[in-house]
């Protein structure tokens, strides 16, 4: 935990390392910004798993549709090739559509019946050392200046 290398989740279970052997919490330095990403997600087989996103510096950049079959225990896995400008941090969002009605529920409002949460995971982020320093720079926004 206090190396950054775990994730929340309410079901999924989430894999994610860049250039094979970064793992979250890890600070990686990559070549001209040339990142290959690799994600596996497993779950429940009564756990939905219907998206995967990739966050780029607090911005959902990529959405993955996931298209196994809900029994199916792995999800999701893919490798993604990224060309990173300036240093970065990147983080993997996993969210279901279906609840997790019965296993986890609360009373609703809504016409008396019983609902539940929804899967969701997220990581902590991987950072990224693109110029060499041998540091993560954080970016800056850009400030624009009015006169």
């Amino acid at each position: 935990m206090k190396k950054g290398q775990s994730f929340v989740s309410t079901g999924p279970i989430v894999e994610f390392t860049a250039n094979k052997t970064s793992i979250p919490g890890n600070t990686i330095t990559t070549e001209k910004g040339q990142l290959d990403v690799e994600i596996k997600v497993r779950s429940a087989p009564w756990v939905s798993v219907d998206e995967v996103r990739i966050i780029v510096n607090g911005e959902r950049k990529i959405r993955l549709p996931v298209k196994a079959p809900r029994e199916q225990i792995l999800k999701f896995q893919d490798r993604i090739s990224l060309n990173l400008e300036y240093d970065s941090y990147i983080a993997i969002e996993v969210l279901g559509n279906e609840t997790l009605f019965p296993v986890l529920q609360s009373s609703t409002k809504y016409d008396g019946y019983e609902c539940g949460p929804f899967p969701y995971a997220l990581t902590n982020p991987i950072f990224i050392d693109t110029d060499g320093n041998g540091k993560f720079d954080p970016p800056l926004p850009e400030i624009k200046l009015i006169f």
